[in-house]
Protein backbone atom coordinates (compact mmCIF):
# COMPACT_ATOMS: atom_id res chain seq x y z
CA UNK A 1 0.00 0.00 0.00
CA UNK A 2 1.36 3.30 -1.14
CA UNK A 3 -0.20 5.62 1.61
CA UNK A 4 -3.16 5.85 3.53
CA UNK A 5 -5.24 8.28 5.90
CA UNK A 6 -6.85 9.05 9.63
CA UNK A 7 -9.71 10.82 9.38
CA UNK A 8 -9.88 12.38 12.71
CA UNK A 9 -9.49 15.97 11.23
CA UNK A 10 -13.48 15.42 9.97
CA UNK A 11 -14.19 15.10 13.43
CA UNK A 12 -15.33 12.32 15.76
CA UNK A 13 -19.25 12.92 14.82
CA UNK A 14 -18.57 13.92 11.13
CA UNK A 15 -21.32 11.76 9.18
CA UNK A 16 -21.04 12.17 5.30
CA UNK A 17 -18.90 8.90 5.42
CA UNK A 18 -19.32 8.62 1.48
CA UNK A 19 -17.88 12.37 1.13
CA UNK A 20 -15.32 11.70 3.33
CA UNK A 21 -13.91 8.33 1.33
CA UNK A 22 -14.41 10.30 -2.26
CA UNK A 23 -12.08 13.06 -0.61
CA UNK A 24 -9.66 10.17 0.48
CA UNK A 25 -9.77 8.71 -2.90
CA UNK A 26 -9.61 11.63 -4.57
CA UNK A 27 -6.28 12.62 -2.58
CA UNK A 28 -4.97 9.41 -3.59
CA UNK A 29 -4.61 7.18 -0.32
CA UNK A 30 -5.17 3.48 -0.81
CA UNK A 31 -6.45 2.91 3.20
CA UNK A 32 -8.10 4.76 5.71
CA UNK A 33 -8.14 4.89 9.41
CA UNK A 34 -11.41 5.91 10.45
CA UNK A 35 -11.76 8.27 13.40
CA UNK A 36 -15.41 8.67 13.55
CA UNK A 37 -17.72 7.04 16.06
CA UNK A 38 -19.08 3.83 14.45
CA UNK A 39 -22.75 4.84 15.04
CA UNK A 40 -21.83 7.84 12.42
CA UNK A 41 -20.03 5.41 9.87
CA UNK A 42 -22.44 4.68 7.44
CA UNK A 43 -25.53 5.03 9.76
CA UNK A 44 -23.74 2.03 12.35
CA UNK A 45 -23.64 -0.42 8.92
CA UNK A 46 -20.41 -2.02 8.56
CA UNK A 47 -22.18 -4.09 5.52
CA UNK A 48 -22.73 -0.76 4.03
CA UNK A 49 -19.24 0.79 4.94
CA UNK A 50 -17.77 -2.40 3.37
CA UNK A 51 -20.04 -1.91 -0.26
CA UNK A 52 -18.69 1.71 -0.33
CA UNK A 53 -15.00 0.63 0.65
CA UNK A 54 -15.25 -1.91 -2.26
CA UNK A 55 -16.33 0.76 -4.97
CA UNK A 56 -13.83 3.55 -4.49
CA UNK A 57 -10.88 0.38 -4.29
CA UNK A 58 -10.27 1.55 -0.66
CA UNK A 59 -9.47 -0.72 2.26
CA UNK A 60 -10.07 -0.20 5.50
CA UNK A 61 -6.93 -0.18 7.92
CA UNK A 62 -8.40 0.33 11.65
CA UNK A 63 -10.98 2.03 13.52
CA UNK A 64 -9.80 4.69 16.34
CA UNK A 65 -12.99 6.43 17.27
CA UNK A 66 -15.36 5.17 20.28
CA UNK A 67 -15.01 2.63 23.01
CA UNK A 68 -12.96 -0.69 22.05
CA UNK A 69 -16.77 -2.57 22.80
CA UNK A 70 -18.11 0.37 20.38
CA UNK A 71 -15.49 -0.72 17.77
CA UNK A 72 -15.62 -4.69 18.43
CA UNK A 73 -19.82 -4.75 17.98
CA UNK A 74 -19.40 -2.55 14.64
CA UNK A 75 -16.99 -4.90 13.22
CA UNK A 76 -18.67 -8.04 14.04
CA UNK A 77 -16.89 -11.03 13.13
CA UNK A 78 -14.26 -8.97 10.92
CA UNK A 79 -10.72 -9.15 12.53
CA UNK A 80 -9.12 -7.64 9.85
CA UNK A 81 -9.23 -3.77 11.04
CA UNK A 82 -6.92 -3.17 13.72
CA UNK A 83 -8.41 -1.00 16.65
CA UNK A 84 -5.99 1.88 17.97
CA UNK A 85 -5.69 1.86 21.51
CA UNK A 86 -4.27 4.41 23.95
CA UNK A 87 -4.36 2.00 27.15
CA UNK A 88 -4.42 -1.47 28.07
CA UNK A 89 -7.23 -2.42 30.56
CA UNK A 90 -9.62 -4.98 30.66
CA UNK A 91 -11.81 -3.84 27.78
CA UNK A 92 -8.75 -3.94 25.86
CA UNK A 93 -7.94 -7.10 27.07
CA UNK A 94 -10.89 -8.52 26.29
CA UNK A 95 -11.29 -7.59 22.45
CA UNK A 96 -7.66 -9.22 21.97
CA UNK A 97 -8.58 -12.29 23.84
CA UNK A 98 -11.42 -12.51 21.28
CA UNK A 99 -9.40 -12.01 18.28
CA UNK A 100 -9.61 -8.82 17.48
CA UNK A 101 -5.98 -6.72 16.26
CA UNK A 102 -4.99 -3.75 18.80
CA UNK A 103 -2.67 -1.26 18.12
CA UNK A 104 -0.75 0.76 20.45
CA UNK A 105 -1.28 4.48 19.91
CA UNK A 106 0.64 6.50 22.11
CA UNK A 107 -0.87 9.66 22.63
CA UNK A 108 0.61 12.82 24.39
CA UNK A 109 -1.16 13.29 27.65
CA UNK A 110 -3.51 10.53 28.03
CA UNK A 111 -2.52 7.03 29.54
CA UNK A 112 -0.29 6.03 27.34
CA UNK A 113 1.91 9.18 26.99
CA UNK A 114 5.22 8.54 25.54
CA UNK A 115 7.47 5.59 24.21
CA UNK A 116 8.94 4.14 27.09
CA UNK A 117 4.79 3.37 28.19
CA UNK A 118 3.99 1.80 25.26
CA UNK A 119 7.45 0.00 24.68
CA UNK A 120 6.14 -1.51 28.68
CA UNK A 121 2.89 -2.56 26.88
CA UNK A 122 4.28 -4.13 24.20
CA UNK A 123 7.34 -5.67 25.95
CA UNK A 124 4.05 -7.34 28.10
CA UNK A 125 1.68 -8.22 25.48
CA UNK A 126 3.56 -9.92 22.37
CA UNK A 127 0.04 -9.67 20.35
CA UNK A 128 0.04 -6.37 20.52
CA UNK A 129 0.58 -3.88 17.30
CA UNK A 130 2.57 -1.05 16.96
CA UNK A 131 0.83 2.14 15.80
CA UNK A 132 3.66 5.12 16.34
CA UNK A 133 2.90 8.19 15.73
CA UNK A 134 5.30 10.87 15.24
CA UNK A 135 3.69 14.17 15.91
CA UNK A 136 2.78 12.87 19.94
CA UNK A 137 6.45 11.54 20.17
CA UNK A 138 7.68 15.37 19.22
CA UNK A 139 5.50 16.56 21.49
CA UNK A 140 7.11 14.51 24.03
CA UNK A 141 10.38 14.79 23.36
CA UNK A 142 11.16 11.37 22.36
CA UNK A 143 13.46 10.29 19.13
CA UNK A 144 10.55 10.14 16.32
CA UNK A 145 12.75 7.76 14.28
CA UNK A 146 14.06 5.48 17.21
CA UNK A 147 10.66 5.37 18.63
CA UNK A 148 8.96 4.69 14.91
CA UNK A 149 11.09 1.78 13.90
CA UNK A 150 11.68 0.37 17.65
CA UNK A 151 8.74 -2.46 16.96
CA UNK A 152 9.31 -2.37 13.23
CA UNK A 153 7.78 -6.06 12.92
CA UNK A 154 4.76 -5.19 15.02
CA UNK A 155 3.80 -2.39 12.82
Amino acid sequence: MKAACQTLLFGLDYSNTEGMLDLVLEAGFEGVELAQLPKHICGGNYTELQKQLKMRGLTLLGLSGGTIRQRTDFLGTDRRPYLSCEKFESEEKNALGQGYRLAVHPHAYKSVHCFADARELLDREPRLEWLPDTAHFAIVGDDVVKCSLAYEKRL
